[in-house]
């Protein structure tokens, strides 16, 4: 059975891809709602605007790449 994301795309990279966002996103989400973060707390610690704390909480996969997410990560490990 194909995953959602072998439905989009026949390219394995793409695959790998949004399989690697998906994983991030979720990582961040779980930590926002662990620490109890509003929006804004968890913008200012990951160094994103409000509207991408949005984004990744509503699943936007679109509107978050790869590379922003890394970032994202490694603020909230600094």
């Amino acid at each position: 059975m194909k995953s959602a994301f072998e439905m989009l795309t026949d390219d394995p990279e793409q695959v790998k891809n949004y399989t690697m966002r998906s994983d991030l996103m979720d990582e961040l989400s779980d930590l926002i709602t662990a620490n109890g973060w509003s929006i804004k707390t968890a913008a200012e610690r990951m160094r994103v605007t409000r509207g991408c704390i949005s984004d990744l909480k509503c699943g936007r996969i679109s509107t978050l790449s790869l590379e922003l997410l890394t970032e994202m990560k490694k603020a909230v490990n600094e």
